[in-house]
């Protein structure tokens, strides 16, 4: 199964946390891109929140962040290690990746 099709990803809500949200991390730069775009530089757990995600990603040389959050902190733990060792992949390798290891 593929990341971006993960039912850990998937809200209670119903609502997608893939693709990320991303925000412009410099508040003069408008762009909002959607989708996986982008290299992944950074993914961070929350501090305050042990149920969220922290990444950070640059495309055409901007620097953009989103959050990704979980209804479950162990879901959250499991999507965090399996993104911290992605640092430099495209978000799009990211959504490809297989995780039915995780199933």
């Amino acid at each position: 199964m593929k990341f971006r099709d993960h039912p850990y990803l998937i809200r209670k809500d119903e609502h997608r946390v893939w693709p990320p949200t991303w925000t412009p991390a410099n508040v003069y730069w408008a762009e909002k891109p959607y989708g996986e775009i982008g290299i992944l530089e950074d993914v961070v757990n929350s501090h305050l929140c042990e149920s969220k995600i922290f990444l950070f990603m640059r495309h055409r040389g901007h620097p953009y962040i989103a959050e990704l959050v979980f209804d479950d902190p162990e879901i959250c733990r499991i999507i965090f290690t399996n993104l911290e060792d992605k640092v430099g992949f495209s978000i799009k390798e990211i959504g490809d990746l297989d995780l039915s290891h995780t199933l």
